[in-house]
């Protein structure tokens, strides 16, 4: 048995007042989406899970349409800073601000480790 783990592709940045961010994926990362499941749509895929935000989501469904799979979504699966209102790529963050974002992870771990 084999397991892939794949990233989801670039989402676009979203800032939100009223919940959690949860954007879609931007155009660069449906082509992403797209070229994934151009290269695995050969291979022996008996299964696709994601997270239920909406870029995993997107970043399965292309794979999902050429094999006429019914994706499994996992709430467990959600990044661990889901809860955020913001969401920046971090292909678009500055090295500060990743700094800041690890910081917080780092931070949000110890409080539910506890």
């Amino acid at each position: 048995m084999e397991l892939l783990v794949i990233r989801h592709a670039l989402p676009e940045a979203e800032v939100r007042s009223d919940g959690p961010a949860d954007p879609p994926l931007s155009p660069l990362g449906l082509q992403q989406a797209e070229a994934t499941a151009e290269f695995l749509a050969d291979e022996m895929v008996d299964a696709i899970v994601t997270s239920t935000m909406r870029r995993a989501i997107q970043t399965g469904q292309p794979l999902v349409d050429r094999l006429g799979l019914i994706p499994e979504r996992l709430d467990g699966l959600k990044e661990s800073d889901h809860r955020r209102s913001n969401y920046t790529p971090a292909e678009d963050m500055d090295a500060e601000a990743r700094r800041t974002v690890s910081e917080e992870m780092t931070q949000a771990a110890r409080t539910t480790a506890v």
